[in-house]
């Protein structure tokens, strides 16, 4: 498995083989095709049959990450269609994000500390523990505006995850608003 987010300089982030169907005679084998549907990878291997594979943490992939990309969901999957992914607006979503900033060095570790407390308040607003609604929804406001700073100086694909952040904190608090 690859990240092509740089393209020029695509890196592995996973790997999985069975090994040889026969250590002694070669015999065509292995996984034909692989696709993520709604939290795990589905492969099809020539010989052995499906294998479901769940992601697991690394230094190229984060817990927040693999979560966020778990909230994906389609009621059908065909390869053909290529369907376009669309995150939705939640915290666990723009934890993965920070979570990219910080492994490309375009979010510092205190600023990301920061910006996580302020998404832990959030998360506190759903569960009705929360007295003070409208100062933790200005306090994500006031982050929101920060990172479309930030996205505005950026280049690359750190201003697009910025601009990508910054949108999803902005949904995100206009739905908690409604």
């Amino acid at each position: 498995m690859f990240d092509f987010t740089d393209s020029a300089n695509p890196v592995e982030i996973a790997f999985f083989d069975r090994g040889p169907l026969d250590t002694a005679r070669l015999i065509i084998g292995g996984f034909w095709s692989t696709y993520w549907y709604n939290g795990h990878i589905y492969g099809a291997e020539i010989a052995r049959g499906l294998g479901i594979f769940r992601l697991t943490p690394s230094e190229h992939l984060s817990q927040n990450e693999i979560a966020a990309a778990s909230q994906v969901r389609m009621e059908t999957f065909n390869a053909q269609q290529q369907q376009r992914v669309t995150w939705p607006a939640t915290t666990q979503v723009a934890r993965a994000y920070v979570d990219q900033l910080v492994r490309s060095q375009a979010m510092t570790s205190e600023r990301a500390g920061s910006a996580r407390a302020t998404f832990d308040r959030v998360d506190q607003l759903q569960t009705g523990r929360e007295t003070n609604v409208a100062a933790i929804l200005s306090e994500a406001e006031r982050l929101t505006t920060q990172i479309e700073r930030d996205a505005a100086a950026a280049r690359g694909q750190d201003q697009v995850r910025l601009r990508a952040l910054a949108d999803t904190l902005s949904r995100r608090v206009a739905r908690l608003r409604q």
